[in-house]
This record gives C-alpha cells, sequence and structure tokens, in this order.
C-alpha cells in the first residue's frame, strides 16, 4: 500500500503566524521543555519558528510526530479543550504564545477562519494518515513505511537525521 502524507498548507501557515506574530509573546523554550496549553487560566496558541518540538499524547507519553518547519498549535485545543495532547521542545525553540480570546479576535478581524479550517483539517488528514501507517498493516508494511518517510524528511532537511 502506497501512503501519501497529507499536503501542508504552507501558505495559510504563514499567513496565520504572520497575523498573530505582532501579538505574541516570545516563550523561554529550552531543550526538553514541555509546553502547558495554560498561561494564567487562558488556554495560549503556539507560534513554533524554528527548532524541534513535539506533539506528545498525554494518556502514555507517546511521541505522536517532532516538527522542524514553522507551524501554529493549538487552535483544536481553543476551540475544544481536551488537553489530550502537549508539546514539547526537543531543542531550544523559537517559540511565541497568544492568548486564545486575542487570536481568536483576529482571526475574525483579518477573516482568516477559512485558513483556520484548512490548518485543522490538516491536522486531521495527518492524523489519519499516521494511523494508516501503522495500524491495520502487517509489521513490514509499516517499517517500509516509517523508512521511506524518514527518507522524505531528510531530503527536505539534511540535518534531521542528526538527531535520529
Amino acid at each position: 500500500m502506497n501512503i501519501k502524507p497529507p499536503i501542508r498548507p504552507q501558505k495559510t501557515i504563514d499567513r496565520l503566524i504572520d497575523v498573530l506574530e505582532p501579538h505574541a509573546t516570545p516563550v523561554n523554550a529550552i531543550a526538553r521543555k514541555r509546553l502547558t496549553w495554560e498561561y494564567k487560566g487562558k488556554t495560549q496558541l503556539f507560534i513554533f519558528k524554528k527548532g524541534e518540538l513535539s506533539i506528545i499524547r498525554n494518556s502514555d507519553r507517546l511521541l505522536m510526530v517532532t516538527v522542524y518547519e514553522p507551524h501554529l498549535f493549538g487552535v483544536a485545543e481553543m476551540l475544544q479543550p481536551s488537553r489530550s495532547h502537549s508539546l514539547r521542545a526537543e531543542v531550544s525553540c523559537e517559540l511565541l504564545r497568544i492568548d486564545h480570546d486575542l487570536a481568536s479576535a483576529l482571526f475574525r478581524q483579518h477573516n482568516l477562519w477559512e485558513e483556520v479550517t484548512s490548518l485543522l483539517a490538516y491536522h486531521t488528514s495527518y492524523m489519519v494518515y499516521r494511523d494508516d501507517l501503522v495500524l491495520q498493516q502487517r509489521t513490514y508494511s509499516v517499517i517500509r513505511n516509517h523508512l521511506l518517510e524518514d527518507d522524505a524528511i531528510k531530503r527536505r532537511d539534511p540535518t534531521a537525521g542528526i538527531y535520529s
């Protein structure tokens, strides 16, 4: 089975970051730091600019994915808080946070809800893709797909193999 990853909506992510970043606060994200979704009682969105940031499933501390490219996290937590996953900086990261109330107001002001929906659709598609890689397949297929995915990551970022 040839499983292809979803297409990353880079222009959408860049647009969301461009609007939110001027209003966001830098976060001191040192290596191995776990991030919480709340700051002073308010849900936060995180703007990831540079480094390595992992998504960890809270129930069993399973590493779900590690991200190396700029991204926006926390939209789902803003709309439907579950606290089922958390973020962890793998190395010192360039990261910012913004209160969900302010982010939501900026989404309305700049008519960005279509972009927000596109980002959420990408996240959903990526979870389905990840499940397709590991569920209901023979061991050979699971290992093969992971190796092919690692090669694709290394082609995009030659330094990615350093941390494997």
